[in-house]
């Protein structure tokens, strides 16, 4: 531009973002996401000099979204070689931000960050020494060049006004500058009014998504974060009929709306890294409804540091919202009956590539990485371990029904030809990631990847209206979460069976858990019939729980429909719900409780019910269990010793009413009637005892009214007596 004729004008580029010419230089104010891939759209330079909006994130899209910019200007543009820096201009509190987003975005976590974050030193040391080998050096030196060296921050005075290039600018209100250019001024205005519609289209599928049991659907191209045909990185795995979502791109609620799912129908997030082509989740945890992002401490760390320096809020606000699904590395992670191994990937900020199997079928994702020569020449330098070299080789040959694989080239990706040069059988199954297109000539080696596109390798079950209800209404599964139950959904089997069919044998070791949906069986020691199961009931489980042999057998009384669920799904299950310590409750006070005659006749479902809110209490001799005239608060029962029962009439003599023994039950009365304690009972030895508090008796009353006729009875003798 000619100083003389100086060329003053306005470019919109899309709502939020604006271009600014002056005499001196042009430039970006507001820089929402996916910018780079609008101004290549329409035709336009992408200008070394940016201006931040008001707020770094609004109407759930980034609106300072300036890591693929700097990429470009640094990487593309060959800046930092040729002695030049993109600029950035800002208030000095948005700058001090913005500099922490960038530091961590392009240069990776420092010791100082990991030390506070609690990260130990060998995996300290480990990322720091790759991503340094990776890094941009200072010309003819081996140090990393820093932020600063790398980007140029100007921060507008305090009275929002600055001098850049004999150009004055000026905040007049929050998005509106002032732009003064020798004699002429100018305002630019980037104020957004409501959310801006995706740049770029989204395809629509034509079948919507399918909740199978375990598969994968393509949210987007997974192209680059320069490719203007597409979106970037993003993937759906469906798990037991919950979605998990890998990575993210800008507008992600679109992409899920146009495949017909809600954004509350993902239960878990997996973002492999932070940089903003695979971590753009903030429209999906900007809404008050807690989030979970399945990672290790370090990967959280940087999700976290990097939503809270967005968002301008205190990192430990935004733990709140987005909780950890901790894993460790190398170590096998279940979540609700799926299996995931994570391992570090070799990239510049912390990554992570991972494969999660379901009933033995795999999926791969290997995250942005280094791979091939690339990862050798890494080696060679000493920056990666010759294990952590060997590891990330040899991933396409780890075994997978689909495999997501880094394709990208250039700098830091993996190279196409390379993946070509794999054995069919390997290559086959591999989806090439984060490239514009596969060239021509080698299209045919790969599975192709459309924006919608799914794989199913294990399919939905359909379920018998009544079964899935029966299914629900278990006792057993009461309180259940909706991600179990949606295990028990894709993962259980209903099965029939006919009368005197045997499905436990005692002395024979069991395979399966299951819940009886309609019918009756008998269970049977030797062959005397020890108890009845209908519907609602379950038995099975302490076979497989401690993988000893049945105590019993079980025998079908009635032609019977039951759900079955396997051993592993099952064991899961109870380590992962209160259900283990319900189980183990039962089994501790059933032999405890049928000692007592008065609960035998019970139903197993009511007796249940009752064992699990029981509790075991050891008394000292001479304590004063129950004072005559109180309100009543427990019922008990004398599993070992004796208790006095004494009664005042209320003149001081004091009357020995009974000694009560071993299997006998006491303090039902005021309990049964609503009123105060008649008499006072006394432990005439050391006793062992079951109780059960009166919240937990009033429930029992309401949810199985056989317990309290059988302890009203009980309550009428004892009175006439």
């Amino acid at each position: 531009m000619s100083s003389q004729t100086p060329l003053i004008r306005v470019t919109d580029v899309m709502p939020g973002c604006k271009i600014s010419h002056t005499s001196a230089f042009e430039a970006l104010l507001g820089c929402p996401s996916e910018i780079v891939k609008v101004l290549e759209i329409k035709g336009l330079q992408l200008p070394d000099k940016i201006f931040l909006p008001a707020l770094m994130y609004q109407y759930g899209i980034v609106q300072a979204a300036l890591e693929f910019p700097i990429f470009k200007m640094l990487f593309f543009k060959q800046y930092y070689f040729q002695g030049k820096r993109p600029t950035v201009f800002g208030t000095a509190e948005q700058i001090e931000r913005l500099r922490k987003i960038l530091r961590l975005t392009l240069l990776g976590p420092s010791y100082e960050d990991m030390d506070k974050w609690g990260i130990d030193k060998a995996t300290q040391v480990e990322f720091r020494t790759m991503s340094d080998a990776l890094a941009i050096h200072k010309k003819g030196t081996d140090e990393v060049a820093g932020i600063d060296d790398l980007v140029e921050f100007v921060c507008f005075a305090a009275d929002g006004t600055l001098e850049y290039q004999g150009v004055k600018v000026k905040i007049l209100a929050p998005n509106i500058f002032e732009f003064t250019n020798g004699e002429e001024t100018w305002t630019v205005d980037i104020t957004i009014n409501e959310p801006q519609r995706p740049p770029l289209p989204i395809v629509m599928p034509e079948l919507f998504a399918d909740r199978s049991t375990f598969g994968a659907i393509a949210l987007s191209k997974c192209t680059t974060g320069f490719d203007p045909t597409g979106y970037t990185s993003g993937v759906l795995l469906s798990l037991n009929g919950m979605f998990a979502l890998v990575d993210s791109s800008a507008w992600t609620k679109e992409h899920l709306r146009h495949l017909g799912i809600n954004s509350h129908e993902v239960f878990v997030f997996i973002d492999t890294h932070i940089h903003e082509d695979h971590c753009n989740i903030f429209g999906l945890v900007v809404n008050g409804k807690v989030s979970y992002a399945m990672s290790d401490d370090l990967g959280y760390w940087c999700i976290v540091t990097k939503i809270a320096l967005t968002l301008d809020r205190p990192v430990e606000e935004v733990k709140h919202y987005i909780r950890q699904v901790r894993i460790e590395l190398g170590k096998p992670f279940d979540w609700y009956g799926a299996r995931f191994e994570f391992w570090r990937a070799v990239h510049t900020v912390p990554t992570l590539g991972f494969r999660v199997t379901l009933n033995g079928r795999s999926i791969i994702y290997s995250g942005d990485t280094l791979w091939g020569k690339k990862l050798t020449a890494l080696l060679e330098k000493g920056a990666i371990s010759h294990e952590l070299h060997d590891f990330i080789q040899h991933i396409p040959e780890m075994g997978s029904d689909l495999t997501f694989f880094d394709a990208g080239g250039g700098l830091i990706h993996p190279d196409i030809e390379e993946l070509a040069a794999l054995p069919p059988q390997l290559r086959r199954v591999i989806v090439p990631t984060h490239l514009s297109k596969v060239p021509p000539n080698l299209q045919h080696l790969f599975q192709s990847l459309t924006p919608g596109q799914s794989w199913t390798f294990v399919e939905a079950k359909s379920w018998d209206v009544n079964a899935f209800r029966q299914v629900q209404n278990a006792p057993i599964l009461a309180g259940l979460s909706p991600m179990w139950l949606n295990v028990i959904l894709h993962q259980g089997r209903v099965r029939e069976y006919p009368i005197n069919h045997n499905l436990l044998e005692l002395g024979k070791e069991g395979k399966n858990f299951y819940i009886v949906i309609a019918g009756t069986l008998s269970v049977l020691q030797k062959d005397e019939v020890i108890a009845q199961l209908s519907t609602g009931d379950f038995f099975g489980e302490m076979s497989i729980m401690f993988g000893v042999p049945c105590n019993a057998s079980v025998r079908t009384n009635t032609p019977v429909r039951l759900l079955e669920i396997g051993k592993e799904i099952f064991n899961l299950l109870i380590k992962d719900t209160r259900i283990m310590e319900m189980l183990m409750k039962i089994h501790q006070f059933r032999p405890i409780f049928m000692q007592f005659h008065q609960f035998r006749e019970l139903s197993v479902s009511t007796q249940n019910k009752i064992f699990v809110r029981a509790k075991k209490i050891i008394i000292p001799v001479g304590t004063r269990i129950i004072a005559q005239g109180t309100d009543a608060d427990n019922m008990y029962g004398i599993i070992e010793g004796e208790a006095e029962v004494l009664h005042d009439d209320g003149r001081g003599n004091i009357r020995h009413v009974a000694t009560l023994g071993t299997n006998q039950l006491f303090g039902e009365i005021a309990l049964v009637k609503g009123q105060k304690r008649i008499a006072d009972v006394v432990a005439k030895t050391d006793l062992v005892v079951f109780s059960l508090a009166k919240d937990d008796f009033d429930r029992l009353r309401e949810e199985a009214p056989i317990f309290s006729m059988m302890l009203m009875v009980l309550a009428e003798s004892r009175l006439k007596e």
